[in-house]
């Protein structure tokens, strides 16, 4: 009855582990010098999305120096000839990791692109009625934000403001990720190819989605599109 007792208290604690922020695992590393030393960085892969974080913010500036949105762009694509990539034996895929990392992206079709700020979120197609504003999910870093990691705008969706809980209270398997300001997108503003989309989570503008003029310095994280298996393994009853 003990063996029995100890086992099913530890299914639990493992049915607990694997079911906290669901949506992202932590799918091995990648070594990473970003010009300060070897560095090694969680990858997180959300399958909600179908891409895999590197745990990794490139800074806004450094130096004096500004970096703006062609600058981490030019990054990101080029990242896979700089990071080795140690994929935990228990995930197999079919991933080129020397190509296609990129900013996260931003779907302008589900907003209406008519400059005005909202806050009501999607309605039941994912559509937002809105241009920029907070609970927006039509970006991969609002997804993240919002659905992935439970975390609450500045706005609530019924306007109340602040609301309470806001901010980036909830990390999940990141440690890496910036709440002092905004992170780029790859998403150029489509009404203006001066501007650019970006999310950000700092104090009154936490979960904002909106667009900036491509010369301003912020931060950047990259993503890579794929999907994964895992091997999956049979719990046997170990008592008699």
């Amino acid at each position: 009855m003990k063996r029995r007792t100890a086992f099913a208290w530890a299914l639990a604690a493992l049915l607990a582990a694997t079911t906290t922020h669901a949506d992202l695992i932590v799918i091995g590393t990648a070594t990473y010098d970003d010009g300060s030393g070897e560095g090694e960085y969680n990858l997180i892969y959300d399958s909600a999305q179908s891409i895999v974080w590197l745990d990794y913010t490139r800074p806004a500036r450094i130096g004096g120096t500004t970096r703006t949105w062609h600058d981490h762009e030019n990054w990101a694509s080029g990242l896979g000839t700089s990071l080795t990539v140690n994929l935990d034996p228990l995930y197999t895929t079919t991933i080129d990791w020397t190509t296609g990392w990129r900013q996260p992206i931003v779907d302008e079709s589900k907003a209406n692109l008519d400059g005005v700020w909202g806050y009501a979120g999607p309605d039941e197609t994912g559509y937002h009625d809105y241009d920029g504003g907070w609970n927006m999910v039509n970006s991969e870093m609002g997804h993240l934000y919002y659905v992935s990691l439970d975390n609450l705008g500045y706005y609530a969706t019924d306007g109340t403001n602040p609301q309470p809980g806001h901010g980036m209270n909830n990390t999940g398997p990141f440690i890496n990720l910036k709440e002092d300001g905004r992170y780029w997108s790859g998403t150029k503003y489509s009404l203006d190819d001066e501007k650019a989309w970006w999310q950000r989570f700092d104090g009154n503008y936490d979960g904002l989605q909106s667009y900036e003029v491509l010369s301003r310095g912020s931060y950047a994280i990259a993503v890579h599109e794929g999907r994964f298996r895992w091997f999956r393994f049979r719990v046997r009853r170990c008592w008699a």
